[in-house]
């Protein structure tokens, strides 16, 4: 996160797992696993960086509205529905 973000985080919580074979769209890597975590905030300051074009903190209703990146339309609204959910286990897709 503080590489992506300037934000330290600690991860609390994995809500999910997804593999991108399981999709049915194009991808530029031919496997990869991605792990959403759920993280309590520790501190820095959110700061531009390579791979990050902007950055803001959003409600789940704002986030809906939002133009995701392909897979990221997936994995933003399981994060914020495992969010809501602490007692459900892990997903994996």
């Amino acid at each position: 996160m503080r590489e992506e973000t300037g934000l330290r985080v600690r991860a609390t919580r994995l809500l999910g797992v997804w593999d991108n074979r399981s999709w049915n769209m194009p991808s530029v890597v031919s496997h990869i696993y991605y792990l959403v975590f759920e993280c309590d905030l520790l501190g820095g300051e959110l700061t531009a960086s390579l791979e990050t074009t902007d950055f803001r903190w959003v409600t789940e209703e704002e986030a809906a509205m939002l133009t995701l990146y392909r897979s990221h339309a997936l994995k933003v609204p399981a994060a914020f529905r495992l969010h809501r959910a602490p007692d459900q286990p892990t997903e994996f897709h």
